[in-house]
């Protein structure tokens, strides 16, 4: 019997090595892209862990290496999205990524949000973090829903306990970080963000 389980083991082995969860597709609100092996996300939908949540051993950085400033690998942004489930910015690698904070009675948010859907069609992610709903309340998972279903966008977050906006977006009501395949970040803007400038920032 003790031929049998060698076999067996390697088997098994061979099943885990063969998954990549760089294997492309679409994001999918919900499900998200594939992740590591070790979730980056870590199960924490609070947000207030944004600096680089517990990393992975086969990600190029760690959570010691984020910032939020031109140059430096972003942090792992965490949140919930519009369906409720965990996100994790981390799990998005190696994507380029356009995050937005704002406020849904901003008339700044609404006009980005119009265009950065298309941003999909480059392979860049786009992302909204709803700050504030149209009554100036902290907007919940169903006015994010509300929000991606009106601009078509394929993740909007929210921020209920206002950590997010705290730490990465606290001068302004607009803020928007450009975010590299690298997970580096190539710009920060603060007000209203232009289209033909970001594409231009990102090499598209």
């Amino acid at each position: 019997m003790k031929g049998v389980y060698l076999p067996l083991l390697l088997l098994v082995a061979a099943c885990v090595r063969d998954g990549d969860w760089r294997d492309g597709g679409d994001y999918i609100p919900g499900g998200g892209w594939p992740t590591p092996e070790d979730d980056t996300g870590g199960g924490d939908d609070s947000g207030a862990d944004d600096s680089g949540g517990g990393g992975d051993s086969d990600a190029p950085f760690t959570a010691d290496d984020c910032g939020l400033s031109v140059g430096e690998i972003a942090c792992d942004l965490q949140s919930v999205d519009q369906l409720g489930e965990d996100f994790s910015l981390w799990a998005l690698y190696p994507s380029p990524t356009v995050i937005v904070f704002g406020d849904a009675y901003d008339g700044y948010l609404q006009k980005a949000s119009a265009w950065l859907a298309g941003l999909s069609d480059d392979g860049v992610v786009p992302i909204v973090v709803l700050l504030d709903n149209q009554n100036v309340m902290p907007a919940t998972t169903a006015d994010a829903a509300a929000w991606a279903e009106t601009y078509g966008l394929p993740i909007v977050l929210t921020d209920p306990t206002g950590d997010l906006d705290a730490t990465w977006a606290p001068t302004t009501p607009m803020t928007s970080l450009l975010v590299g395949p690298d997970m580096r970040i190539v710009a920060v803007n603060y007000g209203y963000l232009d289209e033909d400038q970001t594409r231009a920032a990102l090499g598209l």
